[in-house]
Order: structure tokens, then C-alpha cells, then sequence
């Protein structure tokens, strides 16, 4: 058990049995950084794919409990979503600031329907704002759409409508927060 003793015990491992037989786990216990290194580089010889105490834990906790190649793909999967995640994040960042311009041309229109609800129906927008703002919207659900069919390695289909439902949940999300502050 991990407690107060622990950094003691940790050291007088280090100094006096770097590798420790331990007779209550039945397994070995290293204790010196360089070997941990070298024993988990090399899978051929040593194994976790039965559990870091082969025997004692019937669950495997995590891909500390992975051999080779599993581990590996374990751990490409943790990799491709935190680089699709900062995709995603970046590609709106970016659609955002595009947008931008066309939203502080809409504000003063958007400004005198929120004064005069009535004004919507006459309001005319102009057709570049129009046409701009469905144009970047449209391009931006191709790029989510684009993102996510890699990502996931799914066909062109299933990754459009991955998008248009995350387009949609972000939507809804975002509407029922501005709800909340109105």
C-alpha cells in the first residue's frame, strides 16, 4: 500500500535489493528507474500481459497490463484522440476567426431585431453575409466531416453524420448555456 513509508521503503529498495523477490506478491520489485526503463523496452523477455501481479488481481487494471503489440495500440489510440481533439479545437479556432467579420457586419442588424422583434421579417440580409456564413459553415462541416472519418476510419458517410451530430450537439449545448444566462 502506497502511505508515508512508502518513500523510506522506495529508498532502502534503491540502495540495498534494486531488484527485490517480494514472498506476499510473488512477484519482483524494481526499484531503480534504469531498470524499470529497460524491463519495459523489453517485452520479449519480461511480461505484464497477466497483470502487474500475475495470479492476485483477476481484473487488468489498465495497459500497464498490456504486452506488446496491444499496449502499443492502447497507446496510438490515446495518441490519435488527443491530436484529433487539438484538430478539432484548431480547425474552429480558425473557422471562428473567419466568421468573424461576417458576424460584426450582422451585429447592428441583429441589434435592431433584438430591439424590434417585428423588424426580423423585414430585415434583408445581404447576400454575401448570407452566402458567406453558409459557405463557412458548410466548409467547416466538411473539415469536422474530413477530421473524424480519419480519425475513427470510418467511410465518408458515417463520418458526415458523426459531424452534422456533433455540429448538432454543440448547438444544442450552446443554446441551452445561453439559456441559462438569459
Amino acid at each position: 500500500a502506497w502511505n508515508e513509508e512508502t518513500p523510506e521503503r522506495t529508498r532502502w529498495l534503491r540502495e540495498n535489493a534494486p531488484v527485490y523477490w517480494s514472498e506476499k506478491t510473488g512477484a519482483y520489485i524494481l526499484s531503480c528507474f534504469q531498470d524499470v526503463v529497460q524491463v519495459s523496452k523489453n517485452h520479449e523477455t519480461f511480461c505484464s500481459g497477466e497483470g502487474v501481479l500475475p495470479g492476485r488481481l483477476s481484473a487488468k487494471i489498465g495497459m500497464i497490463d498490456e504486452d506488446e503489440p496491444r499496449h502499443g495500440e492502447m497507446r496510438g489510440l490515446i495518441n490519435r484522440l488527443q491530436q484529433t481533439v487539438n484538430t478539432l479545437f484548431a480547425t474552429n479556432a480558425v473557422f471562428t476567426l473567419l466568421l468573424l467579420p461576417l458576424v460584426v457586419e450582422l451585429a447592428p442588424i441583429l441589434q435592431q431585431v433584438a430591439e424590434n422583434p417585428e423588424a426580423l421579417e423585414a430585415a434583408d440580409l445581404p447576400a454575401h453575409l448570407r452566402f458567406g456564413m453558409i459557405g463557412l459553415s458548410l466548409w467547416n462541416l466538411a473539415v469536422i466531416s474530413h477530421v473524424l472519418r480519419h480519425a475513427l476510419s470510418l467511410g465518408i458517410g458515417l463520418g458526415a453524420g458523426l459531424a452534422i451530430c456533433c455540429t448538432v450537439f454543440v448547438y444544442v449545448v450552446v443554446q441551452g448555456a445561453a439559456s441559462l444566462f438569459s
